[in-house]
């Protein structure tokens, strides 16, 4: 994942690309806390920011490339208090309704369908291997471990692993499922420079495949968005952001968490020397 974005009261400071664009995104979000609420006000401010500095040192980036960034922040920031929907209290018979109308499970007992998840474990238990399973499985639609697992269109993020290796895994894997070829259902994104061209990716998937549930699976947190990791406050306003994403796109997301041995960041270690937590947050 690129460096962390220069402070905006920090012009002198615009790195080149690819981290102009995550600068004009971390813009993005400051200008939508001074309630900017429509994207063609956003995008107008992100385009201002962009000339003001000479388009990311004489890189300019393109206006669809700027409206990608503001469409970006938009989901990004659409689980921000001012975007919430409004909550009343409920009848007994008014609650039977919206269970009768909630989502089912992507996979059953797992992984509920527009829901954020994190699987946390020490390094070295083989969470990527299990969670290649669990993405060639959905994607085609056959039994995880015993569970059963709804057909998706599946995005696996990868921040960890080279693609040789993928490619092996993937292959193995698919032999042991005795799948002819890996689904047409299934996609690899490879070190992401920022949560924008995750989520590029995801709309992608949601026009290709319209009639399906979607699956992230996000290998790690960290290289998501390293702050995750490191600080409760900040887990929780994120994963409340991508509620609202996963509520829009039908997608349900997975990260995949290593805890650190000091037992510090924003998830607990829990007793034992080889832990594995499968913690859903819907």
């Amino acid at each position: 994942m690129s460096a962390s974005a220069p402070s905006i009261n920090s012009p002198s400071s615009l790195p080149t690309l690819p981290s102009c664009q995550e600068y004009l995104f971390n813009h993005g979000r400051l200008e939508r806390t001074r309630s900017i609420s429509t994207k063609a006000a956003l995008l107008e401010k992100i385009t201002a920011k962009h000339a003001e500095f000479g388009g990311c040192k004489n890189s300019p980036l393109s206006a669809a490339e700027l409206d990608t960034i503001a469409v970006g922040v938009i989901e990004l920031t659409a689980g921000s208090p001012k975007d919430k929907r409004h909550r009343s209290s409920l009848t007994h018979d008014q609650l039977k309704e919206l269970v009768k109308n909630a989502p089912g499970d992507l996979v059953a007992g797992l992984i509920p369908e527009k829901s954020v998840n994190i699987i946390i474990g020490d390094s070295g238990l083989g969470k990527t291997p299990l969670l290649v399973q669990l993405a060639l499985c959905a994607a085609a639609g056959i039994p995880f471990l015993g569970h059963d697992a709804r057909r998706a269109a599946v995005l696996y993020v990868d921040y960890e692993n080279g693609s040789s290796g993928f490619d092996t895994l993937l292959d193995t894997l698919g032999a042991f499922l005795g799948l002819p070829k890996t689904p047409d259902t299934f996609r690899y994104l490879q070190q992401p420079n920022s949560p924008s061209e995750v989520s590029n990716e995801v709309r992608k998937l949601r026009a290709g495949f319209p009639e399906l549930p979607i699956l992230v699976i996000v290998d790690s947190m960290r290289g998501y968005d390293s702050k995750m990791e490191s600080k409760n406050e900040f887990a929780g306003d994120r994963i409340t952001e991508l509620q609202s994403f996963t509520d829009e796109l039908n997608a349900s997301i997975l990260f995949i968490h290593h805890i650190k041995k000091d037992g510090s960041g924003a998830f607990p270690v829990t007793s034992g020397p080889k832990t594995f937590i499968f913690n859903t947050l819907p």
